[in-house]
């Protein structure tokens, strides 16, 4: 069977074709409905590291479609990974390789304090931590620079 092989790019590797991809897969996750990719939405699309196949973008665009209310899907349609109104998906603070969880943990933290916009007490509520907590966190990530 491996007389002639073939290799099929990944979707990662693919970034020009997700325009179309994506406007093909819209047509058929949901008939009858004109749906389309805003510019934002197109955006957080292209800067999103497809680890998976077609498939990955296929179920990414039918939840989407079920989200959106009308004929436009947003950023927010797309889920947390692709960054709020449509941030490059590498602001997100997921991180695409694997880390330890402590430093899974720093690099949240970073991104936590540098998007919270309220003070240390609401930072440690939003976060689920007592404010004792976020504070020997944020002192340890401190002496670690």
């Amino acid at each position: 069977l491996d007389t002639f092989p073939i290799r099929v790019p990944a979707l990662r590797e693919r970034a020009g074709d997700l325009g179309l991809l994506a406007e093909s897969l819209l047509a058929r996750v949901a008939p009858g409905r004109a749906l389309r990719l805003t510019p934002a939405a197109s955006r957080a699309l292209a800067t999103r590291r497809f680890e998976g196949n077609i498939r990955e973008l296929r179920n990414l665009l039918e939840r989407a479609s079920l989200l959106a209310d009308g004929e436009e899907i947003r950023p927010e349609h797309l889920g947390e990974e692709a960054g709020a109104a449509g941030e490059p998906a590498a602001t997100a603070p997921i991180a695409p390789e694997w880390l330890t969880l402590e430093e899974n943990e720093r690099r949240y933290l970073e991104w936590a304090v540098r998007h919270h916009e309220g003070s240390r007490r609401s930072l440690a509520a939003r976060l689920g931590v007592g404010e004792r907590t976020l504070f020997r966190k944020l002192e340890a990530l401190a002496r670690a620079r």
